[in-house]
């Protein structure tokens, strides 16, 4: 993430905190944290965890892919880490393409549905980057927790393939040259990708892509920008994390809602 003091952050799929909290200890709370998750339980059980940390935020329980990307001007990092098959995480989840395990009935309907959930996985997870564009961040990192490739690698890819002026917006780079392990499949983003194994490198298994805005902003643009994390640290120093929750402020002017993209998809 590339992180620095006085940052403007948004944490897309906060919960249950974990992320927020590692990214306000990196930069002793000297930042403005978005928190935001969909699920209101555990977006409660994650303010409980956060205030438990001392952590400064500014959270929200909303869909991702209605919010409008006006309230969130300047972004300097927008992470997503949305649901996933968790396959990475040791012995949570046995699937492969190539490996279908037993050969009796059982075992091929419980991978069929395996597969077909990754599927509807891949589909959510490439509706939440496509949202992300319209944040127009200076950085957008995708992660997941899954050692598939089909939500990994193939929803880069699905994603530049449905908008062929993004790579005159954004461009994958390399945020850690010296990472032993990379992406998967033949693309020529795979090798600019960043991937962990308990084989490799004594992890979870996990999965990371950094999308890096190219335009160049103008010195007024720079200074407006200056000024508004300025601001907002100001502002994130000084209010009571009750008072924050975007869900409980109503506009004065009422915004046109964003058509979710994501409830076309059902995971299970």
């Amino acid at each position: 993430m590339n992180l620095e003091e006085n940052m403007i952050i948004m944490d897309a799929c906060a919960a249950p905190g974990m992320k927020t909290s590692a990214i306000a200890s990196r930069l002793n709370n000297l930042c403005t944290i978005h928190a935001n998750d969909k699920d209101k339980k555990r977006f409660n059980d994650m303010k409980i965890l956060l205030k438990r940390n001392g952590v400064r935020f500014k959270s929200s329980t909303e869909d991702f892919t209605k919010i409008d990307p006006l309230k969130y001007s300047n972004l300097d990092c927008l992470l997503l880490d949305p649901s996933c098959s968790g396959s990475g995480i040791n012995r949570r989840l046995e699937y492969t393409h190539q490996n279908h395990g037993n050969h009796d009935d059982q075992s091929m309907e419980e991978n069929l549905n395996i597969k077909k959930r990754c599927e509807n996985l891949a589909k959510f997870q490439l509706a939440i980057l496509q949202s992300a564009i319209a944040f127009q961040a200076k950085r957008i990192v995708y992660c997941t927790c899954s050692k598939y490739q089909i939500e990994n690698e193939d929803v880069i890819e699905k994603l530049f393939e449905m908008n062929l002026d993004l790579k005159n917006q954004y461009e994958i780079i390399d945020p850690m040259p010296e990472w032993p392990l990379r992406g998967q499949g033949d693309y020529s983003f795979s090798l600019k990708c960043l991937r962990a194994d308990y084989e490799t490198t004594m992890t979870n298994g996990f999965f990371c892509c950094v999308l890096q805005r190219l335009q160049q902003q103008s010195n007024s643009d720079q200074s407006n920008d200056d000024d508004n994390k300025a601001e907002n640290i100001d502002n994130n120093n000084h209010h009571d994390d009750d008072d924050d929750e975007m869900e409980s402020k109503k506009p004065k002017k009422k915004l046109k809602k964003r058509k979710s993209m994501a409830n076309d998809f059902i995971i299970t």
